[in-house]
């Protein structure tokens, strides 16, 4: 009986549509955003989410999203994928039809199958879902965490070799694998994440789902980010800040900074549907690099570093060899 419910659900995701806007992903730890920010932020423009490994994109309607976290686990157990290590030391980059490049750092695991086996594992319930692969010119999954874009392969291996003389290796454990959704150009928010066998109950801060905000204590639980930045600020708000990319260029978005969680969930409640303002605890990184700048993450860091381990959680820097 649990076999054919099982079956069912399992076909009802294999049926389900694309939803353009989702994506399965490898979230990095907070600590390491720093390090990939500072390494090629300025060499990209309108970030959506935080330092990643895209492991399904498109993914399914996010309506599904929880039968599709569920459905995991179970994969993951069925599969023996357990957690796993990162490090993230070589580059290499893309060169595309048109030209451009986009440089990026390899992701060497440990077990060494166990970062493809999580990709397939999921896959196989969504097989509509097979982007990665299918778009791929070696039509294989290719792991990796985007660190600049560059107009040709020429500009991508000058900008490798000054990387390689900046970049300290990190390593880190990976014990969930996140489900994310973004509107029009917002950042992603955090939708669920699927642990690997053997990770502990999710969530924890700050990668969390929606419905478990606000966090009273929480450095971010009292911000929203707002869009587009043409809307005006309630009386109640203590400060409103512009952002802008790593480049220099604004964005169409700001931030507000309410006195307290409790304020910021009843302003909430009164907004209308069609108010794009997400908490800054909700969306999968502070914003293009935090507080406007370099600096504002670093700000953030500095928050965030009392706070309990992120959920994929601590991370190790290793010496360059």
């Amino acid at each position: 009986m649990k076999r054919d419910e099982r079956n069912r659900r399992r076909a009802a995701l294999k049926g389900a549509a694309k939803d353009d806007d989702t994506v399965a992903v490898i979230l990095l730890p907070r600590e390491a955003w720093r390090s990939v920010a500072e390494l090629g932020g300025k060499h990209r423009d309108n970030i959506r989410c935080c330092p990643h490994i895209t492991m399904i994109d498109p993914c399914i309607d996010r309506s599904l999203t929880q039968e599709l976290v569920r459905e995991c686990e179970e994969a993951f157990q069925d599969s023996n994928v357990p957690c796993f290590e990162i490090t993230l030391k070589e580059f290499d980059y893309f060169k595309h039809p048109s030209g451009r490049t986009t440089v990026w750092l390899r992701p060497d695991a440990v077990p060494t199958k166990a970062l493809p086996a999580s990709q397939v594992a999921m896959n196989n319930l969504i097989p509509q879902c097979n982007d990665v692969t299918t778009i791929a010119s070696s039509k294989t999954f290719v792991p990796h965490v985007t660190v600049g874009r560059f107009e040709n392969a020429t500009q991508a291996e000058a900008a490798i070799s000054v990387f390689k003389r900046e970049w300290k290796p990190i390593t880190f454990t990976v014990t969930h694998m996140h489900f994310l959704v973004k509107h029009y150009n917002d950042p992603y928010r955090v939708l669920g994440a699927a642990g690997l066998l053997g990770a502990k109950r999710y969530p924890a801060p700050p990668f969390i789902p929606e419905h478990v905000v606000p966090l009273p204590k929480h450095p971010l639980s009292s911000i929203l980010r707002v869009c587009p930045s043409s809307v005006p600020p309630p009386s109640v708000v203590l400060r409103v800040e512009q952002i802008f990319n790593a480049s220099g260029k604004p964005r169409d978005v700001q931030l507000w900074e309410f006195p307290s969680s409790s304020s910021l969930a009843a302003y909430l409640a009164s907004a209308p549907s069609e108010f794009r303002g997400v908490p800054l605890i909700c969306t999968a990184h502070p914003d293009t690099f935090g507080h406007n700048s370099i600096e504002g993450l670093l700000a953030w860091d500095e928050q965030a570093a009392a706070l309990p381990t992120p959920a994929n959680g601590s991370i190790k820097k290793k010496k360059k060899s």
